[in-house]
């Protein structure tokens, strides 16, 4: 048994891997964290750069089923061993941008009603001064 729980200990220990070579995935991941806001921004001013963005989001997954290894020879370039986390940092990306650009277009909507809201009462208002009966 104990030969097993040797096995079993190196296998699931912390890879002795240098903190250099998290660097670039770290730095990758942050860069694309913090550029979120931005491009929900862009998204949002711009439905050209929006479409083409969720276009290349299908392409991506296209070209990667038909070449799966691609993912794992990207990963390993910038410092992932595995395609499949390569795609999870991926996905986390996407989906918070995606989550960005629906949370903005809510508070476009709101902004919109609420200036719809406050130019009908407005408008009521002007015609209850002028003594006219509100339909």
């Amino acid at each position: 048994m104990g030969g097993f729980q040797a096995i079993l200990s190196t296998e699931l220990a912390a890879p002795n891997l240098p903190d250099e070579r998290y660097l670039l995935i770290k730095a990758i991941l942050i860069v694309g964290l913090a550029t979120i806001g931005l491009l929900a921004w862009l998204v949002l001013r711009n439905k050209l750069f929006g479409r083409l963005f969720f276009i290349l989001q299908f392409v991506l997954g296209i070209v990667f089923v038909i070449w799966p290894d691609l993912t794992t020879r990207l990963g390993n370039l910038i410092g992932i061993g595995r395609g499949t986390d390569f795609l999870l940092y991926l996905l986390i990306i996407f989906v918070y941008f995606s989550e960005m650009c629906i949370l903005a277009k809510f508070r476009q909507i709101e902004r919109r009603q609420t200036l719809m809201i406050r130019q009908m009462a407005l408008r009521d208002a002007t015609r209850l001064g002028k003594g006219s009966p509100t339909p």
